[in-house]
């Protein structure tokens, strides 16, 4: 009776911690395939790129030849960009890596069971069994600067 007894509470305990495992599959988004802009534009020329349907947009990696290389507010639409001037009387090849972040909240029906809120820190402000899952994707824009 032992026997049976260890393996049925080890694999009872296993089951419970997977279920409030931080790297759990319902936590995770999947990540678009990055995306590549090639562009091109004459010297002290501005391109402007419009990302209303993209979230928390940065600079990842910035431009190496530029007077601007910033995302701002439209101040027109109100929507996201990112804008880009070389700097003066640059020709030549330039490249910048913008990320996009989306952070969702998801839910479970009386959370699983689980009194951590799978952020690591171990309390229960979740309650109601939400989580928050991220997903980052990323944008090269390929400059080529000539006339």
């Amino acid at each position: 009776m032992r026997k049976m007894l260890f393996p049925t509470g080890l694999l009872s305990v296993l089951v419970l911690l997977q279920s409030c495992s931080k790297e759990s599959q319902s936590d995770m988004l999947v990540a678009p395939s990055p995306k590549i802009i090639n562009v091109k534009i004459v010297p002290n020329g501005t391109y402007v790129l419009n990302l209303d349907n993209l979230y928390d947009v940065r600079v990842y990696k910035q431009a190496t030849h530029y007077k601007t290389s910033q995302t701002e507010t439209d101040l027109k639409s109100g929507l996201p960009v990112y804008k880009y001037i070389p700097a003066s009387d640059f020709t030549g090849e330039d490249e910048v890596i913008l990320s996009s972040t989306k952070t969702v909240m998801t839910s479970s029906p009386g959370g699983g069971g689980c009194n951590s809120d799978h952020m690591g820190n171990g309390s229960s402000s979740n309650s109601g069994g939400s989580t928050m899952a991220s997903s980052t994707s990323y944008i090269t824009v390929k400059l080529s600067i000539s006339n």
